[in-house]
C-alpha cells in the first residue's frame, strides 16, 4: 500500500490496513536507504 522500498514499514502499515491491529509492542524501523543520484 505505502510503496516504500522500507519494507519493515510495509509490513505493518498493510497488517494494520488488513487487520486493524497494532505490533504488540514498539517496533523500530531503520531508515530509508539514500537515494542514488
Amino acid at each position: 500500500v505505502t510503496g516504500l522500498v522500507n519494507s519493515c514499514i510495509n509490513q505493518r502499515v498493510d497488517s494494520y490496513l488488513l487487520t486493524g491491529k497494532l505490533d504488540a509492542t514498539d517496533v523500530t524501523c531503520g531508515p530509508h536507504a539514500t537515494p542514488k543520484p
